[in-house]
């Protein structure tokens, strides 16, 4: 069953959405001008102040949007959960 959200709940999980889509996937991935993911961009700068920023944020609280589990932690979350998957030898540590 879905969760009601209020109004604002809902506009902070579409921020995270968006966030991950436009800043933390460039942050994340290297692609060729074909658009293939070649490597990963911490290999690079394996603390941007995204990445930071992000940490700082979930340290002080369990979701990013609210006090519930949403959309916004799924979407974070997937994309943090590719650098394993896509680049085995990368240390997120």
């Amino acid at each position: 069953m879905a969760v009601s959200r209020p109004p604002e709940e809902r506009a902070e999980v579409a921020k995270w959405l968006f966030w991950a889509n436009a800043s933390l996937d460039p942050i994340l991935f290297i692609e060729t001008p074909t658009g293939r993911v070649k490597d990963t961009g911490l290999r690079r700068n394996p603390t941007p102040k995204a990445i930071t920023l992000l940490e700082e944020i979930l340290s002080s609280r369990e979701y990013l949007a609210g006090n519930n589990f949403s959309a916004a932690d799924v979407a974070v979350g997937a994309y943090l959960l590719y650098i394993p998957l896509f680049f085995p030898d990368f240390n997120m540590g």
